[in-house]
């Protein structure tokens, strides 16, 4: 595992995405929280973020740039072409690591002016700053393999890389686990609320879902057992749980989902054809 001793590494953003790659990179990463740089123009941001692990801030993103060997792009997408023409001048031997999402390679060349600038796409979901993310992973072809290697070493202190062989599956990783950790908390939400609704105190009802939630994931680990494996093994013939699955189904809500997910991809679709 890379350690990252002697890299320095440059996050602009202090968002959401931008925080969790802080606190993940230090925390699970190894990388030493002195040689991480984190710029943003929102300072109080910034100083709850250098109180919490003890890095360098600055709101000057040339100053970040100029500092760092690698430069974590965790910001909005409206913001990418701002920065990149703001940094342009000093990419050279840098690598951008963007994390925007919906934002092509082709993009940030053409913002650069430059289309030998090195990037490597990255799509992480939020539980990388518990080291448990999902981290798609797409290179450019003029990242080397001992950087390539490098980088996927760090991402894997984060979570499970899936390297993806054409950019635009990094927009279906986008869509799956990128948005997940919402899709999954709705559906926590929904069975909170009807446990309250029956009666049970909200953090009774928190705490029985939460649970719920996360032993089926352990023991789907453990057991090494398939969903519908795992569905079987509740849903007995006859029996309660196949009554609810079957009006699920009935009502209409594995249609119903695909269409909400649909709706999703035509909204990547639609950020990318604006930065292009």
């Amino acid at each position: 595992m890379v350690t990252l001793e002697s890299k320095k590494i440059a996050i602009i953003g202090a968002g959401n995405m931008g925080n969790a790659f802080a606190e993940g990179i230090i925390k699970y990463g190894k990388a030493i929280a002195e040689k991480v740089i984190v710029a943003n123009p929102n300072k109080s941001k910034l100083i709850s973020l250098k109180d919490k692990l003890n890095i360098k801030i600055t709101t000057n993103n040339i100053a970040a740039v100029k500092y760092a060997d690698w430069v974590i792009l965790a910001v909005k997408p409206a913001l990418v072409k701002t920065i990149i023409e703001e940094i342009k001048e000093y990419l050279e031997d840098k690598i951008i690591i963007s994390s925007v999402a919906a934002v092509h390679i082709s993009a940030i060349e053409k913002y650069a002016k430059n289309k030998n600038v090195k990037v490597v796409r990255v799509m992480p979901n939020i539980p990388i700053t518990v080291g448990k993310g999902v981290i798609g992973f797409y290179p450019k072809k003029n990242i080397s393999t001992s950087n390539k290697k490098e980088i996927v070493n760090l991402l894997k202190t984060l979570g499970n890389v899936i390297e993806v062989k054409h950019e635009k599956e990094i927009d279906l990783i986008t869509l799956i686990s990128g948005c997940g950790p919402a899709l999954v908390t709705y559906f926590m939400e929904q069975m909170v609320i009807l446990a309250n609704l029956y009666g049970f105190s909200k953090k009774r009802s928190f705490d029985i879902v939460h649970q719920t939630f996360l032993g089926t994931n352990i023991y789907l680990t453990e057991n090494t057992q398939n969903l519908q494996q795992v569905k079987d093994v509740v849903a007995t013939k006859g029996g309660i749980t196949e009554k609810i699955l079957k009006s699920l189904d009935e009502g209409g809500l594995p249609l119903l989902f695909e269409k909400s997910m649909q709706e999703g991809y035509s909204k990547i679709s639609e950020v990318s054809n604006l930065y292009k």
